[in-house]
């Protein structure tokens, strides 16, 4: 049912939705990719390699884990990588709430199953995956060309992966849905008959009868079905998973992504850090597992979870080394990106280009746009959910007050105005540096810090430099340093203010230290801040 806010962002020209109500990137599988902002770092997420990846809950760890699947298998049926995300870990945190020492095993045999229904969508497709794919035509036609060229061992181990792991993908009921899907015209009636082919392991018999022409994809689900043989057991996990492996290679695929994901997000775990640990140490610990070749995990993580692992005795801490894993961060430059991307994403077409370009042509004017733009900026924080959130927010206010005879069509600064209380409520200042240049002072959600000589220096020239300055013009603008500075002075001035804010020198929350390529680049970020007036 549509709300009023969606009928005004559909009168502006967003035909595809709300471009800010789906903080969740599962929810718009479709439509990420035209919309994703990637961040730094993302060259190796997608590489070969295993990689843990830190992020705060809404910075973007979900977004990066779908962007994978959408170019691999199951989705991208052409692609020589298959993909498997492993989001759900009810079956660990059942066994975690009986004080059950979890295992490798525990992981193993759900990775399995989760591959194999991965392995059963690329190999067979689905309504789904076609609303998803590229060009569903070439995906079916390359399905068809695997199916046609697997040999009967082959089909055979195939049979015996998906039998042992997924049997509910062979019923009668969910392979009738299947057989609809690769041939509409083929009859399933009487369904008695077709069960019962089913059940006698002869579906292959029955599709050679109903099925003109002949359906390769179809013939090949039909041998899987009819194939007989013992259920698959293995003591050994790493025996386990490089046999599936070997499967998956002899059908032509290369590697395996294991994408690992949601745990700051389930609800038994979202807010529990050594939880999550508890349920990842058995395989974060078992480095055959995580050694097998042609098998890359990713592991999206939230960022407090990284000292608690570092703690655990039993997790290699090379793993969690700056070289094996990424730290992903958002700036106001990648959030307008990433919101810029979504007001085109979302809004109609119009002669190839979008309506919407940016925030400011949802306003009245451009230096309402830009000054708002900026507002939010500064709300998100830097994370992509709260700038979603907020964005949502100041457009349901524009809506109430159009239904209330007080705005007009687009958005003005009264929107803001009005928006703030609620956006103050619901995004509650976490983290935000507080300045006061007036009277030289600092405010940290923990304590306010008076800034003098070099510290006030430095964050009045960050803040006339609209947060960002070299190391240069550090040194020319500071009059303690009048053009001549040791790289030692500067950086140990840094280090004494991130001291004085309580900061994190390997986290920091405000003052970053930038290693560009050249001279222009290299200098000091301050971020998460606020200029009291």
């Amino acid at each position: 049912m549509s709300t009023p806010l969606d009928n005004w962002l559909k009168n502006l020209g967003f035909i595809h939705g709300n471009p800010f109500v789906h903080v969740e990137a599962d929810r718009e599988r479709a439509i990420l990719p035209a919309t994703f902002v990637d961040v730094e770092g993302y060259d190796r997420i997608k590489s070969a390699n295993t990689i843990i990846v830190f992020a705060p809950r809404g910075g973007g760890k979900s977004a990066l884990r779908i962007m994978l699947a959408s170019y691999t298998a199951p989705i991208e049926a052409t692609s020589s990588t298959l993909t498997l995300e492993y989001t759900n870990f009810n079956h660990l945190i059942e066994r975690w709430r009986q004080d059950t020492t979890l295992t490798i095993n525990d992981h193993v045999q759900q990775l399995l199953r989760l591959g194999c229904k991965a392995l059963y969508k690329a190999l067979f497709g689905s309504p789904e995956l076609d609303k998803l794919a590229k060009d569903s035509s070439d995906s079916r036609q390359y399905r068809i060309a695997r199916a046609i060229q697997l040999s009967p061992p082959v089909q055979a181990q195939l049979s015996e992966f998906l039998h042992t792991f997924v049997p509910e993908l062979l019923r009668a009921a969910e392979l009738g849905t299947q057989f609809h899907y690769l041939d509409s015209d083929i009859p399933l009636s009487p369904w008695q008959e077709f069960t019962k082919a089913v059940s006698d392991h002869r579906l292959r018999q029955f599709v050679d009868a109903n099925t003109v022409p002949q359906n390769p994809t179809m013939q090949l689900l039909a041998n899987v079905n009819d194939f007989v043989s013992e259920p698959l057991l293995f003591t050994d996990p790493t025996r386990g998973l490089n046999a599936f492996v070997d499967l998956i290679r002899r059908l032509g695929f290369e590697q395996l992504f294991v994408l690992v994901d949601r745990l700051d997000e389930t609800q038994e775990t979202a807010d529990d850090l050594e939880a999550q640990a508890d349920l990842l140490e058995p395989l974060l610990a078992h480095l055959p597992v995580l050694e097998i070749p042609h098998i890359a995990y990713k592991f999206f993580l939230s960022r407090p979870l990284r000292d608690v692992l570092w703690n655990r005795p039993t997790v290699r801490r090379d793993r969690l080394e700056d070289y094996e894993a990424v730290d992903v961060t958002w700036d106001d430059v990648r959030l307008k990106a990433m919101l810029d991307a979504r007001l085109k994403g979302y809004s109609k077409p119009d002669f190839g280009n979008p309506n919407f370009k940016d925030w400011s042509e949802l306003c009245v004017d451009a230096q309402t746009g830009i000054a708002m733009e900026q507002q939010l900026l500064t709300v998100a924080q830097d994370s992509p959910r709260r700038l979603l959130l907020a964005a949502q927010l100041v457009c349901e206010t524009h809506v109430k007050r159009l239904e209330e005879g007080s705005a007009e069509l687009l958005l003005d600064s009264k929107d803001w105005e009005k928006a703030q209380p609620m956006l103050h409520s619901k995004l509650p200042f976490s983290n935000l540096l507080r300045i006061d240049l007036k009277r030289h002072i600092a405010v940290t959600p923990l304590k306010k810090v008076e800034l003098t000589g070099l510290d006030y220096e430095i964050i009045r020239v960050l803040v006339e430099h609209d947060g960002f300055s070299t190391r240069e013009q550090l040194m020319i603008a500071v009059p303690q340093w009048n053009g001549i500075a040791s790289d030692y002075a500067i950086d140990r001035a840094i280090s004494r203010l991130r001291h004085n804010l309580d900061e994190n020198g390997r986290n920091p929350q405000w003052l970053m230290t930038v290693r560009g390529h050249s001279d222009n680049e290299k200098g000091f970020r301050l971020r998460n801040y606020m200029v009291l007036s």
